[in-house]
């Protein structure tokens, strides 16, 4: 399984995390912050979580959204002063 899908033609990224490494508490925060610029969804199951981000604007680039989350997530953990588990 990738861990970033673009959908160009149906306007989406879809981004897969593994709970195992990313904690799901600082993933769901992560989609709130963007649900302002994104409309978006989270499906899955305990161990893979599957984020779906489809841009508000068009002015927001479908090839860089994934990594910016993926980014993030990653920001956030490290503030948090935890570490991603292994």
């Amino acid at each position: 399984m990738e861990k970033i899908v673009v959908k160009k033609d149906e306007k989406k990224v879809l981004i897969n995390f593994n709970t195992k490494f990313y904690p799901s508490e600082y993933i769901f925060k992560s989609v709130l912050d963007f649900s302002d610029s994104c409309w978006t969804s989270i499906d899955g199951s305990e161990e893979i979580l599957q984020i779906t981000l489809k841009p508000r604007s068009e002015n927001i680039d479908l090839d860089t959204l994934g990594y910016e989350f993926y980014n993030y997530v990653f920001a956030i953990i490290r503030n948090s002063g935890r570490t991603m588990k292994h």
